[in-house]
């Protein structure tokens, strides 16, 4: 086994400290028939993808923040079915005084009441959707995340490379 030696760490969530994906298509497949749009337009693209860039892309002809907030609240009132990645509070719990931080497409509330439901330690700083201007794959969600921990990154991530970080189980 290889040791990586970091100062410290930022985690996605979904699909790396939480399994949701069931959930979160169930979400939209819900969203989709609430508001008369095929579900596949909003299942094409919602992994890893903040629900306001979803919105704005299949349906821009409705109100923005208070269909992110109707999610906000789904993703809420059915949280139950997500479930922690195996180990991953094992794993963070084990991280002892390190800085660590999660930086999600999710809504900070979101994010801690999903964590929250899995048993997950919560970390001491969280980038969630509503705190940057441009969603992952963009950098700035990773920038702000290592700003928030004092450590600001050297260089910024290419697309491509913040793809993958966001999405480890989904080929780029």
């Amino acid at each position: 086994m290889k040791l990586i030696k970091s100062k410290s760490l930022i985690f996605d969530m979904d699909g790396t400290l939480v399994h949701s994906t069931h959930q979160v298509e169930f979400i939209w497949r819900h969203w989709c028939r609430i508001n008369h749009i095929a579900p596949q337009q909003a299942l094409n693209i919602c992994h890893g993808v903040r629900s306001r860039d979803v919105i704005r892309r299949i349906a821009p002809h409705l109100p923005l923040e208070e269909q992110a907030a109707v999610l906000d609240g789904l993703e809420i009132e059915f949280t139950g079915k997500a479930r922690e990645i195996q180990g991953a509070g094992r794993f963070l719990s084990s991280l002892g005084d390190a800085p660590w931080a999660v930086v999600t497409s999710a809504s900070q509330r979101v994010a801690r009441h999903r964590m929250t439901c899995c048993r997950l330690p919560l970390p001491a700083q969280m980038v969630g959707a509503n705190e940057v201007n441009c969603g992952k794959p963009d950098a700035e969600p990773y920038r702000l995340g290592a700003k928030l921990l004092g450590a600001a990154a050297r260089r910024p991530h290419s697309r491509p490379y913040s793809r993958l970080a966001a999405n480890p189980l989904r080929r780029v």
